[in-house]
């Protein structure tokens, strides 16, 4: 007999998944999230105009999906991927950048900026 939990009350998300390990549902909710994040992150600023956001606020900073995407490393190393984010993020036109690692953040932002600026 299969169990089933409530996991996300989310319109368009699945409600339910089975508590099986390995099962083929946990692995496809688990890709369709880490799609949505990603997507999520890249339209920012079409968020923003849609919904009349003032500041949007991305706080991806050693969030699961970084470590998804990247064979399952643990949140300790997870530096790289969260300054791609956040640059990524600065980029579709977040406003705040919620972060944990202030000074690499800062310098990889910096640099992206005068890089941008240059072209």
């Amino acid at each position: 007999m299969e169990r089933f939990f409530p996991v996300f009350t989310l319109p368009g998300v699945l409600s339910f998944i089975t508590v099986r390990p390995l099962d083929v549902l946990d692995i496809l909710l688990v890709a369709y999230i880490i799609y949505r994040v990603i997507h999520l992150m890249k339209g920012t600023r079409a968020i923003q105009m849609l919904f009349g956001i003032l500041a949007l606020v991305v706080g991806a900073s050693r969030k699961s999906f970084i470590g998804a995407v990247n064979d399952g490393i643990p949140a300790q190393q997870r530096l790289p991927g969260s300054l791609a984010a956040a640059i990524a993020a600065w980029r579709n036109g977040a406003a705040v950048l919620r972060v944990h690692d202030v000074a690499e953040t800062k310098q990889a932002l910096t640099t992206a900026h005068a890089i941008e600026k240059a072209e």
